[in-house]
């Protein structure tokens, strides 16, 4: 999965499904499938073509997400307003991706709390009663990121990034952020080659601190 951040398009599978949308129905399957009775544990691509879907309608509401692709206004301006039936069924849908998904385990990994946000964010948005106040102040836009070490917001100046494997799931990878200085505390060198990859005995020190049990590893 070469794109890998909180936002609801802000990965491979859910840009993939925006792009192959031709009908409500099209955007329906993937809230349908998880409000319909499927088994309890959902994979990681169904909840992010689920909540990419959601957060379409949620566009279609006056209510974007800030990293809406830019083909989304053109699409959205095809359908109608979507029904209250509808956007219940989304915000379902979104609850039990927090409760119990493949998605919330793999975020729960590295940013839980980033991620949950942008959840929470859009279930608010599906709501036309409730007045709308964004709630991912803390996650940045344009660029800027949550470090995965202090879990503040990372200047883009400052940002290191290292893409890194899930343990047993070799087809994802995804990105890590960090301040240049937390990494350094964090890890010990290399860091980076020559050419500003990172090296891989950084990459295996980080899985093992984001895998861990404890979070707490510092093992080279």
């Amino acid at each position: 999965m070469g794109a890998w951040n909180p936002g609801n398009f802000s990965n491979d599978t859910a840009l993939d499904f925006v792009s192959e949308i031709a009908s409500m129905d099209d955007l329906k399957r993937p809230i349908d499938a998880i409000v319909s009775g499927l088994p309890d544990y959902i994979d990681a691509d169904l909840a992010c073509e689920a909540l990419a879907a959601a957060d379409l309608w949620a566009g279609m509401l006056g209510r974007p997400a800030t990293d809406l692709p830019e083909e989304a206004p053109d699409l959205l301006s095809n359908f109608g307003e979507p029904s209250a039936d509808m956007l219940t069924l989304a915000r379902t849908a979104a609850a039990r991706l927090i409760a119990a998904s493949e998605l919330a385990d793999l975020w729960h990994e590295e940013e839980g709390q980033a991620w949950n946000a942008v959840v929470d964010d859009l279930m608010q948005r599906l709501d036309p009663a409730t007045p709308y106040e964004s709630q991912i102040s803390e996650i940045p836009v344009e660029g800027g990121f949550i470090c995965s070490i202090c879990e503040g917001v990372i200047p883009e100046s400052d940002m290191k990034t290292v893409e890194i494997g899930f343990p047993n799931m070799p087809e994802f990878t995804m990105g890590t952020y960090f301040h240049g200085s937390c990494l350094e505390a964090k890890f010990e060198p290399p860091y980076f080659s020559s050419a500003g990859s990172a090296e891989e005995r950084l990459k295996r020190q980080i899985e093992r601190f984001l895998f861990s049990e404890d979070n707490n590893s510092k093992d080279p």
